[in-house]
C-alpha cells in the first residue's frame, strides 16, 4: 500500500508479545495492526485478565500527552502515510471512552478530520456510545471510523463491564452504518467458550457487524495471579504448549459452532484481517503469505480472492 512515493510497510508481528513502550512514555506506538497515540494511561474497569497490569496496574486513567501534540506527532512519525495507514488512540493504555479519557479521543478525531486524512481510525472499547457521539462519526467527512466493541461475555467478577451496554452500542453502530467488528476475547476455558456462548457472539455478529475477531487468553505471571486471586484456576494454561492446545481447541469449538449453525459472519484470528476486509483491500501485515498459520475457512471468499494474487494458493486453518 503506498501514497505516491512513501510505502506503509507491515506492522508487527502479531505473534510478539506486546511490550510496555507506551508506559515508558512512548507518544506514538506502531502495534501490530496501526499507529496508536496514548495520551491517557491507566484503566478503571477492572478487568483480571488486562496486560497492562504488567507495568502500570493503576486503576485511574492519567493524562500524560496533550493530545494535539500527539496528533502531530502521530503525523510526523516515519511510518505515517496519509490516508492509508490504520490509526488508533487510547487502546493500548486505557478505554478510549472512559469519562476521563473520552475527550481526548474526540479532540483527536476532530483534528484529523479538519486535517482532510481519510485514514481508517480504529476505536476499541468495553464502555458504550451515546446518540450524539455516533451521528458526530457517522458525519464525519474524511476519517474512517471502524469500532471494535470487546463483547467476551466473562463473569463479572473477572470482566466488570455491563454487557448490555456494548449489545446496544453494537445495534446503535449497525443502525448508523458505522463499520463494527466484535473482539471477543480473551476466551477462557470453561468460562466462555460454550457452544451457547459461542453462538450467541457469532449471532450478534452477523446480525450487526463486519466481523468477529477471535484471540485466546495470553497468559503472564501478573495475570497469573489476578485470575487466582478470584478464584479462577488457570493450571491447564501452564507452559507455552498447554496454551496453544487449548488455543487450538477453542478455535475448533468456534469453527463448528460457525458450520452447525450455518453462519456467515466472518471470523478472524488477527486484528488486521477484520480491518482489510472493511477496507476491500489485502491485508497489509501479509498474513495471507502464511495461510495454515493465519487464515481461517471462515475469511469469506472476496477476501480470499483480495489477498490470493499476492500469494501462492495454499491451505487455510480449519481448527
Amino acid at each position: 500500500m503506498n501514497i505516491g512515493t512513501k510505502v506503509m510497510k507491515p506492522f508487527t508481528n502479531e505473534y510478539d508479545e506486546r511490550n510496555s513502550k507506551m508506559f515508558e512514555g512512548q507518544l506514538v506506538e506502531h502495534l501490530t495492526s496501526w499507529l496508536t497515540i496514548n495520551p491517557y494511561k491507566g484503566c478503571s474497569l477492572g478487568c483480571s485478565y488486562c496486560f497492562r497490569v504488567r507495568w502500570y496496574p493503576s486503576s485511574k486513567p492519567k493524562k500524560v500527552h496533550n493530545t494535539q501534540e500527539a496528533v502531530e506527532a502521530l503525523i510526523q512519525h516515519p511510518d505515517f502515510v496519509p490516508n492509508e495507514t490504520p490509526l488508533s488512540i487510547n487502546n493500548s493504555s486505557t478505554d478510549c471512552l472512559l469519562p476521563e479519557v473520552k475527550h481526548s479521543t474526540f479532540e483527536a478525531i476532530q483534528a484529523l478530520d479538519s486535517k482532510c486524512l481519510a485514514n481508517p481510525f480504529v476505536l476499541i472499547t468495553k464502555l458504550h456510545f451515546d446518540e450524539d457521539e455516533i451521528r458526530y462519526l457517522s458525519q464525519l467527512k474524511y476519517l474512517k471510523i471502524i469500532i471494535f466493541v470487546s463483547l467476551s461475555f466473562l463473569p463479572r467478577h473477572i470482566e466488570p463491564t455491563l454487557n448490555n451496554h456494548r449489545i446496544k452500542t453494537i445495534k446503535m453502530l449497525s443502525h448508523a452504518k458505522i463499520p463494527c467488528v466484535i473482539y471477543y476475547r480473551p476466551i477462557i476455558m470453561t468460562l466462555n467458550d460454550s457452544d451457547s456462548t459461542i453462538k450467541k457472539v457469532l449471532t450478534i455478529g452477523q446480525r450487526y457487524c463486519e466481523a468477529v475477531c477471535i484471540g485466546p487468553l495470553k497468559m503472564s505471571t501478573e495475570i497469573s495471579e489476578q485470575l487466582n486471586i478470584r478464584g479462577i484456576n488457570i493450571e491447564a494454561y501452564h507452559g507455552a504448549n498447554n496454551a496453544n492446545l487449548i488455543a487450538h481447541e477453542i478455535e475448533s469449538k468456534i469453527l463448528e459452532v460457525h458450520k452447525k449453525y450455518d453462519l456467515h459472519v466472518p471470523v478472524f484470528k488477527h486484528s488486521s484481517c477484520a480491518l482489510s476486509l472493511i477496507l476491500k483491500s489485502p491485508n497489509y501485515n501479509f498474513l495471507f503469505k502464511n495461510p495454515q498459520r493465519n487464515c481461517l475457512v471462515t475469511c469469506p471468499e472476496v477476501q480470499r480472492k483480495i489477498c490470493q494474487p499476492l500469494t501462492s494458493k495454499r491451505k487455510m486453518s480449519h481448527g
